[in-house]
């Protein structure tokens, strides 16, 4: 784990987070072996935080690596005040397929997501778990082996009304939004991913390193973005026709030819 020189301001809106963000719904059913559990996929839990982490100056930014099985995601949460805290998750895959890979890094960006901010999105199992892998199943057909192999549940207590979603903060309209810098993030790393050509023919997408990205970013938009302590980008600090360009200039494909020029690619 690695973090800004200072953490005070982060730790508060942390604190007001967590005090406030509700319960992740786990409305995806998945089975290990004989066994079903509940859990919330990455986009139900962004749906339910994302508010909560616009309204206290959070943005999390996660960019993830490939080594043939390997996958490393790194996470980073940040503030406003520009403080900030990052972790490393590696995990192995099965195979190196993409469609593996793929989900790895989602698996990953899951439960790396849930840990930094310090909320659940499955049920405790006391790591019985553990390096299996996840099948969300159909809903009804999930609720029907359940009922077989369960007891009739308990009476559920009635669960109080959601809280109501507070509108983001935004006071500096030049400024991005947590939820602005989160869309810009996610944008490059879904659109930083090139084909590879197998050895049987086939051609298999693969996202670039983190490193690459670093390297074409800065080719575009100079050092002024970087943090010179760690060398890593400092979205926060962009503006929005910054960003604006930034986003375009990634989903549009035109960081391949810059990439070309720079080396990263051939």
């Amino acid at each position: 784990m690695t973090s800004s020189e200072t953490m005070t301001n982060l730790i508060k809106a942390l604190h007001g987070f967590q005090s406030e963000v509700p319960a992740v719904p786990r409305d995806v059913t998945g089975q290990v072996a004989q066994r079903l559990y509940q859990y919330a996929d990455l986009s139900g839990i962004l749906r339910t935080i994302q508010p909560f982490m616009a309204k206290h100056g959070l943005a999390v930014v996660q960019l993830p690596t490939v080594d043939g099985q390997i996958v490393t995601v790194e996470t980073v949460l940040m503030h406003t005040s520009g403080e900030w805290i990052s972790n490393i998750l590696t995990i192995t895959g099965k195979d190196s397929a993409a469609q593996t890979i793929g989900s790895v890094i989602t698996y990953g960006r899951r439960y790396a997501l849930g840990a930094i901010l310090g909320i659940a999105t499955e049920e405790d199992d006391d790591g019985k778990t553990a390096g299996e892998k996840h099948q969300p199943r159909n809903q009804q057909e999930a609720a029907g082996e359940l009922s077989k192999r369960t007891a009739p549940p308990a009476k559920q207590e009635q669960k109080p009304p959601a809280k109501p979603v507070p509108e983001p903060v935004h006071e500096d309209p030049n400024t991005l939004t947590p939820a602005e810098l989160t869309d810009l993030t996610s944008t490059i790393q879904k659109s930083a991913i090139i084909n590879e050509m197998q050895d049987d023919g086939s051609m298999k997408p693969v996202p670039i390193t983190t490193d690459n990205i670093k390297a074409i970013i800065r080719a575009v938009m100079g050092e002024n973005i970087f943090n010179p302590k760690t060398g890593k980008v400092n979205f926060a600090a962009m503006n929005r026709e910054s960003a604006a360009k930034l986003k375009e200039f990634f989903s549009s494909g035109n960081w391949q030819q810059t990439a070309i020029d720079i080396g990263v690619l051939k």
